[in-house]
């Protein structure tokens, strides 16, 4: 199925405005275990562990797909962008350690280059949750912020540089026809992503995305993995699927959706 799908985990069909969350290294920035685990009681000791182990396969994956060294950094910067922004580290630092990682050729040597790159984000979330917290939610678009419609079953919301797609309730629209209004839907999007520039980036976010990874990627999306519980607890309460994310960039979405 096509595009960006958020969904509602609300019962009876009910839908509710599911907000795309920020991307964030919630993942990305898992490799400073050590010191995760000195200040974490021993029972978080597993969470931290996997963490890191979801830090390092999500920079691999990264890693494999794309060709360039450049393309890489590029995907991983625009995911702590908020963080480099942010004031509360070395931005630009961080930017620097992480340009000098699109010079590293070997997977492994990547990965741990990485993840070295983002100990400060790291830190900032063990030592300051709060702060954290709050620069993963700014810019995020609030339930109360309005869906377009591009047809009856696909609308999109706007983020500060990104859409994110909601999929409508199907109620008792069939598989042929949600197929299909879903990529004539996609289609409008690209109409209206090719005339707004500061758009970079279409987001997926839904059971769809978890249940159907490889739809997915063939149509160009790049798997971000399952979404954190928090915000689970804020978009998904009730609903006991994975969840999953997935990404495309404005240059792939217009290659593949403008006609």
């Amino acid at each position: 199925m096509p595009g960006e799908f958020e969904e509602s985990g609300q019962p009876d069909g009910e839908q509710q405005v599911i907000t795309e969350e920020k991307s964030t290294p919630l993942e990305l920035a898992g490799g400073d275990t050590g010191a995760r685990e000195e200040q974490k009681p021993e029972s978080e000791g597993g969470d931290a562990d996997r963490e890191a182990e979801e830090a390092k396969t999500m920079t691999a994956e990264i890693f494999r797909q794309h060709a360039t060294g450049t393309e890489r950094i590029e995907t991983i910067t625009k995911r702590v962008k908020p963080f480099l922004d942010s004031g509360t580290m070395g931005g630009e630092a961080i930017r620097t350690a992480l340009a000098a990682c699109s010079e590293i050729e070997d997977e492994q040597e990547f990965v741990d280059a990485v993840l070295a790159a983002l100990k400060p984000v790291t830190a900032l979330k063990m030592n300051d949750p709060e702060n954290f917290e709050k620069i993963v939610t700014a810019g995020i678009p609030t339930e109360k912020d309005e869906f377009v419609p591009l047809n009856e079953i696909l609308s999109y919301g706007r983020g500060k540089d990104y859409v994110h797609i909601h999929l409508l309730p199907p109620g008792k629209v069939g598989l042929a026809a949600l197929v299909k209004g879903s990529l004539d839907g996609l289609r409008e999007l690209a109409r209206i992503v090719r005339e707004d520039e500061t758009i970079k980036e279409i987001t997926a976010t839904s059971w769809i995305v978890a249940e159907h990874p490889k739809l997915l990627e063939r149509m160009g999306f790049i798997m971000q993995g399952e979404i954190d519980e928090e915000m689970r607890d804020r978009h998904f309460r009730g609903d006991k699927r994975r969840i999953s994310k997935a990404t495309i960039s404005r240059e792939e979405f217009l290659r593949r959706y403008l006609r």
